[in-house]
C-alpha cells in the first residue's frame, strides 16, 4: 500500500495484490504520476498458511 499519510489512513494511492505458490517471491513496482516534493509512506502485507504479517511503515520523498 502507498499513502501520503504516515499512519496509512485516508485514500491509498496504490494497492496491488500478488499471488504466488511455492517458495518466496521478489516483487517491485515502479510508480508513475507521483507528486513532486511529496513524502509517501508504504507497507507490504503478506499472507500464507502461517498467517498474515505487515511490514513497518517505510517512506520516501519525491524530488521537487
Amino acid at each position: 500500500k502507498l499513502s501520503t499519510h504516515a499512519d496509512m489512513s485516508g485514500p491509498q494511492a496504490y494497492s496491488q495484490q500478488i499471488s504466488a505458490t511455492g517458495g518466496g517471491i521478489d516483487f517491485h513496482h515502479e510508480f508513475t504520476g507521483l507528486q513532486p516534493n511529496t513524502t509517501y509512506y508504504w507497507t507490504s502485507t503478506v499472507t500464507n498458511v502461517n498467517g498474515t504479517a505487515t511490514s513497518a511503515v517505510q517512506s520516501f520523498k519525491t524530488q521537487p
